[in-house]
């Protein structure tokens, strides 16, 4: 990956800036505070949406802004060209393709794309490719703990420790599942060999014939129950034929009286409704009379409400009338008023606008005057900025001063400690020599020892043989041996060999303590010289710093540090009294400004009021136009009711004289009214007196030949007595059929409960058999999944020992080239990450929070830079910083040889405030 262009908005000290970088070394050059750190702080948060420094809305400008902009421009690992834009304060984020292929919206999606088009993730990114200033050796810095899960994360070597820990669970899910199937099978085993199912085969068969057997039963009985049921109901149904005659000759019977008494009802009606007709004849032309009447009064009466209506319609009109002109004197007062007042108001507003022109040329007079103040305080904090640039880097170099007198008074002490470990250090190596010296003798006395014992067991052997005073040679009495007391001389000589050994043994045992004294002491000896090399390294660090002593002793006498505080003082007090001046200007603009707010206000509110009354009297004389023209044709209306009470008295008296022929004719309508209903009614009674004698003889007829066919049933008593023998029969073979059909139904049950018992066994028996399949196929899960665990663990292991060996060559060379010492960097997983710098040659290995500061950060780039090459597919890395605590000679072999340091690497940012390496960088940017 090659980073292009990095643009910044409200980024921190980064207002609006935009840097662009080359392929090669970028060199970023400038002061603390500058913002360098903050442009790769932004790269971690557009790429990743994390900060190394805090949270997101801590990096926003605290300048008021309320959102932080970030565009990069840069060619992905897949030689494409991108532009990723991301908006802290709003979380925005886009990435697209320059040749338009791509582009994606939304932080989840970004994410994921960018660590395929860039090769890395966050945490390789800020824990290895970027080490904020002053944290380039943290992680090295670590408990083991730390440094374990940090490492392991990094190589992805703790997803075999993961994995291995869910496989942990899941072999332990398989031995539950192997417990549970243990039990279950012994359970269906103990179930199988039980009672229940002993003979099942033959019970089943013997329930099953007996069943067949009482069906057959069954079904003769059900035979001969059908046959008697079909005689009863030919039986009953002769008798319902019977008893439905006579029944029917009953309603036949009731149906004849009712039409009879039906006939004579209609006679009489008949007689009345031949006299209403004779009535309605006679008085018939006095009621149609009087409806004409009636109906020329409700005409009258339709045109009486009529003029009644317009009479209140004239009232109404006079009433408006006179509201109307009572309105529109009313409308001539108020115009004339609000004429009055629109004057006054005119009158205020032409005073007002000459009071604000006054005050417009007196604000405009002091904003010139507050302009040139305003400049001159603008070159006053210019003059003070720099002054104070100047005083704070003159004041840090002091407090460096004081730090470094801190450090360089610890000379006299180191140098006596490195007397005392000298001294020692001697004394020790003495003791060694002497102890060597007697520890030489071992090997002899060893020897001295094993002769010593090979000559006691052969004095053993001879004096048993000696004791019975036989010859150890011819195997015979000896009389010499025996006369002159041979074995009584052996036992002598062994009790010498035997003193002398213990001698021997008490020194041997004396030099093995010696050797472990010696031991000791080579351990001892090691650690003092540890000890001597550090207090020599001090030593030399505080030879530096007398030299960087005196250089900033010259810079702040040639800078006249001790008269900067006077100078400060006068700078604060001229800014003061601009302050003051401003304060007071702008005070007494803001009253002026105040007033002339308050008089446009009041003009405005002048307008207002002339603009509500102009209104006011627009319609006030359109209200008064339209009163005059409503006047005029209210008035033009009310002529046409003139005549109204005129036309009233008229239509009553043609009522009143209507009303009286009425009152004549009254008695004819009401006689008239009274029988012409039941007059219409005759027609319909004459048809219905014929329709009833028609039923009549239809009744009689249905009765002759109901009586002839009950004749013909003529024995009812004997076929009631059949039929009711046949009931008993049938009950009978029903009683019969229920307790066969009950003997059924247990059979059946106890052939349906061993059917049931039979698949019960054969589904215990399949059950046995998937339990048995199971159970072997949980074991060769639980047996591969062990093997798999023990293959995941030891795989993690090689796969991290082999990477940190790798790292261990890649960081020794780059240390031999940072530094020209020939020293290896040991860097090993199976000691938790532990970094160890050993010298061959001296014999001498110190663990990383041994080093001198300068070494760490010498230790910390080698590393890093291996571990940049291993991780990482981006081909890009960023030193913060990397001169912290190196001496100059350090600081010139690591500008010599940064090329060689990252030769594979397509571009490297270098941050710093060093000019060493400017002499080898492609691009630099000063800040």
């Amino acid at each position: 990956m090659i980073i292009k262009k990095v643009c910044l908005k409200n980024f921190r000290v980064h207002k609006d800036r935009e840097f662009e970088f080359k392929p090669g070394i970028n060199l970023l050059l400038g002061k603390n505070g500058t913002g360098k750190s903050s442009i790769f702080e932004a790269l971690s948060v557009a790429f990743f949406s994390k900060s190394p420094r805090g949270t997101l809305n801590s990096i926003i400008s605290k300048d008021g802004s309320k959102k932080a902009q970030i565009k990069v421009e840069f060619i992905g690992s897949d030689g494409k060209e991108y532009v990723l834009e991301k908006s802290i304060g709003q979380s925005k984020s886009s990435l697209y393709s320059k040749d338009g292929s791509l582009k994606y919206e939304g932080k989840e999606d970004i994410s994921e794309y960018i660590k395929t088009i860039v090769g890395i993730n966050e945490e390789v990114f800020n824990k290895v490719i970027y080490a904020y200033q002053n944290q380039l050796t943290d992680i090295f810095s670590k408990t083991p703990a730390e440094r374990k899960q940090l490492f392991d994360r990094l190589f992805e070597t703790d997803v075999y420790r993961e994995i291995s820990d869910k496989l942990s669970k899941v072999q332990q899910s398989y031995e539950k599942d192997l417990e549970v199937n243990k039990v279950e099978l012994e359970k269906i085993k103990l179930e199988l060999e039980s009672e229940d199912f002993a003979n099942l085969e033959e019970r089943i068969k013997s329930h099953e014939k007996n069943l067949e057997e009482v069906k057959n039963e069954i079904e003769s009985l059900r035979a001969e129950i059908q046959n008697l049921r079909k005689r009863q109901k030919s039986l009953e149904d002769i008798i319902e034929s019977y008893n439905r005659i006579k029944k029917d000759l009953q309603v036949l019977e009731k149906e004849k009286e009712h039409l009879n008494s039906k006939l004579d009802d209609l006679n009489k009606r008949l007689e009345d409704a031949t006299k209403a007709k004779d009535i309605v004849e006679k008085t018939k032309k006095g009621y149609e009379k009087y409806l004409e009447l009636e109906k020329e009064v409700r005409r009258l009466n339709a045109k009486q409400k009529e003029l009644q209506e317009k009479k209140r319609e004239k009232e109404t009109l006079q009433d408006k009338r006179n509201e109307l002109e009572k309105n529109k004197s009313l409308l001539e007062s108020k115009i004339s008023s609000l004429k009055e007042k629109k004057v006054e108001i005119e009158k205020r507003i032409a005073e007002k606008d000459e009071k604000i022109s006054d005050l417009k040329k007196e604000i405009f007079k002091l904003d010139e005057y507050l302009k040139s103040l305003l400049d001159d305080q603008s070159k006053l904090s210019a003059e003070i900025e720099e002054f104070n640039k100047k005083y704070e880097e003159l004041g840090k170099l002091k407090v460096e001063l004081q730090h470094k007198h801190i450090k360089i008074s610890e000379e006299e002490q180191l140098s006596f400690n490195r007397k005392l470990l000298e001294d020692e250090i001697s004394r020790l190596m003495r003791r060694k020599e002497e102890l060597e010296k007697n520890i030489s003798y071992e090997d002899q006395l060893v020897q001295d020892l094993a002769n010593l014992r090979a000559r006691l067991e052969n004095i053993k052997n001879v004096s048993r043989e000696l004791s019975s005073g036989m010859c150890p040679i011819l195997k015979e009495e000896c009389k010499n041996v025996k006369e002159k007391g041979g074995f009584e001389v052996y036992i002598v000589e062994k009790r010498k060999i035997e003193e002398k050994i213990s001698e021997l043994e008490k020194s041997l045992k004396k030099l093995r303590i010696f050797k472990k004294e010696k031991e000791e002491l080579e351990k001892n000896i090691k650690e003092k010289e540890i000890q001597l090399s550090n207090i020599n390294l001090k030593l030399e660090e505080i030879e530096r710093e007398k030299e960087s002593i005196k250089s900033i002793e010259n810079i702040l006498k040639t800078q006249n540090y001790e008269d900067m505080e006077k100078i400060k003082k006068e700078y604060e007090e001229k800014n003061l009294s601009l302050v003051k001046q401003i304060s007071i200007t702008k005070e007494r603009k803001n009253s002026l400004e105040k007033e002339h707010e308050k008089y446009l206000k009041e003009i405005g509110d002048e307008d207002e009021k002339l603009k509500g009354i102009n209104e006011k009297i627009s319609l006030f004389n359109e209200s008064f136009e339209k009163t005059s023209k409503e006047l005029a044709q209210v008035g033009k209306v009310l002529v046409k009711y003139n005549d109204i009470e005129k036309d009233m008295e008229s239509t009553m008296n043609s009522i009143e004289e209507k009303q009286k022929e009425m009152d004549k004719l009254r008695k004819d309508f009401d006689l008239y009214k009274k029988f012409e209903k039941e007059a219409q009614m005759l027609e319909d009674i004459l048809k219905e007196v014929k329709d009833t004698k028609k039923k009549i003889k239809e009744n009689q007829k249905l009765s002759s030949i109901l009586e002839k066919e009950l004749e013909k049933i003529h024995n009812i008593e004997e076929i009631e007595s059949e039929k009711n023998n046949l009931v008993v029969e049938i009950d009978k073979r029903n009683e019969k059929l229920s307790e066969l059909s009950q003997q059924v139904g247990k059979l059946e049950e106890n052939v349906k409960f061993l059917v049931k018992e039979r698949e019960r066994k054969e589904r215990l028996e399949n059950e046995k058999r998937e339990l048995e399949s199971k159970r072997n196929f949980l074991e060769k899960k639980q047996k591969l999944t062990r093997e798999f665990r023990e293959k995941l663990r030891d795989l993690g292991m090689k796969v991290a020992h082999r990477i940190s060996d790798e790292i261990s060559n890649l960081s020794t060379e780059n240390y031999i080239r940072m530094t020209g010492k020939v020293e290896m960097i040991e860097f090993s997983a199976e000691n938790d990450y532990e970094v160890i710098l050993r010298n061959v040659e001296k014999s001498i290995e110190r663990t990383f929070s041994m080093l001198s500061g300068g070494e760490q950060v010498s230790v910390a780039i080698a590393i890093r830079a291996a571990l940049s090459k291993i991780l990482s597919k981006s081909d890009f890395y960023i030193l913060d910083e990397p001169t912290v605590n190196l001496d100059v000679e350090r600081k010139k072999l690591l500008a010599e040889n940064i090329e060689k340091l990252f030769e594979d690497v397509k571009q490297v940012f270098i941050i710093t405030h060093d000019e060493e390496f400017t002499h080898m960088a492609e691009n630099i940017i000063r800040l």
